[in-house]
């Protein structure tokens, strides 16, 4: 999903020798006259190929090209808050460019209070994740929950839960 594609016939005449070539279907394709696309196909599609050399022969091919949707996150199992090589914040970050957005995440203490609410994060944007504070104050070094409510490129949602450590 969302991986372009250039389809690659093979022939046994030169390409520049052939009276025509047409792909179809001809949408979701750079050129449906040229004999080597690229597509970037949002479901899975049988492509066919129709080539008619200079007798007027026609031959025709086809090639599946199936798009596989792979949804998936990663999140951190520890942050350092005030680290300065990294590591310092915690959000989800997108598996194969799946996630549209993150459209809630939250963070709760061992005893569930909420620390930390946010909506509409970017994936992997550090600085709009939580940094390990609670009303401006560090928050103690220990476990944290995290739940998320994920909403991908191809329409899915997820709840997602988790933990992470604050140490310092």
């Amino acid at each position: 999903m969302g991986e372009s594609v250039t389809l690659n016939p093979s022939s046994s005449h030169k390409w520049d020798e052939l009276a025509s070539v047409f792909w179809e279907p001809g949408t979701n394709i750079s050129c449906f006259d040229c004999p080597f696309p690229t597509t970037i196909p949002e479901i899975s599609t049988l492509f066919k190929i129709y080539v008619t050399d200079d007798n007027g022969c026609v031959k025709e091919d086809s090639v599946w090209v199936r798009v596989r949707r792979l949804n998936g996150f990663d999140a951190p199992n520890i942050i350092i808050p005030h680290s300065t090589s990294g590591n310092n914040s915690f959000t989800l970050y997108s598996r194969y460019q799946s996630i549209e957005t993150i459209e809630q995440l939250a963070i709760y203490d061992r005893w569930g209070n909420e620390v930390f609410r946010k909506k509409d994060l970017i994936p992997g944007d550090e600085t709009s994740g939580w940094n390990g504070t609670f009303g401006d104050q560090a928050v103690a070094t220990g476990i944290y929950v995290w739940i998320a409510r994920i909403v991908y490129k191809n329409g899915e949602t997820e709840m997602a839960a988790g933990d992470v450590m604050v140490g310092y």
